[in-house]
């Protein structure tokens, strides 16, 4: 499980390339307080997510993203489950 000394955001956009972003997705954040300091612990996925249209500015993508947030979170979480036999 990852852990941070900084609250992680629940999507990250890390880049965009030939219209997909490459999306770090965190769920399960949890605060850990010691008496050193204050870390937090989440699952993690790297995923891709291909943008439906082109987008002039950055701003676009983090809007359409903000707008599409659960779905992202849903997909990611789905990739995380192992079937076993």
């Amino acid at each position: 499980m990852p852990n941070s000394n900084t609250e992680p955001e629940v999507i990250f956009l890390d880049y965009v390339k030939d219209g997909q972003a490459r999306l770090l997705v965190r769920w399960n954040i949890t605060e850990v307080k010691t008496e050193e300091r204050t870390s937090y612990d989440y699952s993690e996925r790297v995923i891709w997510w291909t943008l439906p249209k082109p987008y002039a500015t950055l701003e676009d993508v983090l809007a359409y993203l903000k707008s599409v947030q659960v779905e992202i979170l849903e997909w990611a979480m789905a990739t995380d489950t192992t079937f076993y036999r």
